[in-house]
């Protein structure tokens, strides 16, 4: 699985981005934004998206990764709330600068979670207020693959049209 992308419109006739998580849209065949390829999505270099995280829990074989998230400063990454939803902070491991998750190049950061603070007006049923923010046990590293997610200031007005960048974990076919 490697780091996906796309470029989407905020607005727009054409199509609405789904309130609901993906894995539950594929199970009952839910079509996503039409022409646009946030399933399959288009490769990525590393260092494209630095920002992106890979949740990851222990299990038989080891880590495996269950959800993706994004850098907001060294010590704080916001993710779903349906990802943490009955996790225990010790259960989840965060990893950036990943870029190919079957493999390990040695920029990886991993780090454990101190908290996680899921919206508390979050609904499980109806995916409503679905966000969350881990604190982190330790800092990360910002710097070169490993950066902050760039985020619009509060209240900020986001004109029809203007494009932003979708990334997640993947296949690519």
């Amino acid at each position: 699985m490697s780091l996906c992308y796309t470029m989407t419109s905020l607005k727009g006739d054409n199509y609405v981005l789904p309130r609901l998580p993906l894995s539950f849209m594929l199970r009952r065949g839910v079509n996503l934004v039409p022409e646009s390829k946030i399933v399959g999505g288009d490769p990525v270099n590393k260092g494209d998206v630095p920002w992106q995280v890979s949740l990851q829990r222990e299990g038989f074989f080891g880590r495996s990764h269950f959800c993706g998230g994004s850098i907001l400063d060294a010590d704080t990454v916001l993710t779903a709330a349906h990802c943490t939803d009955g996790q225990i902070p010790s259960g989840i491991t965060v990893v950036a600068g990943d870029h190919v998750l079957s493999t390990t190049d040695g920029d990886e950061q991993v780090v454990g979670v101190a908290s996680i603070s899921e919206h508390p007006e979050y609904n499980s049923r109806t995916f409503y207020n679905d966000i969350c923010v881990l604190k982190l046990l330790t800092s990360i590293l910002i710097g070169g693959n490993v950066q902050p997610v760039g985020l619009p200031f509060p209240n900020a007005e986001v004109d029809e049209g203007v494009m932003a960048t979708v990334s997640g974990w993947g296949t690519t076919s």
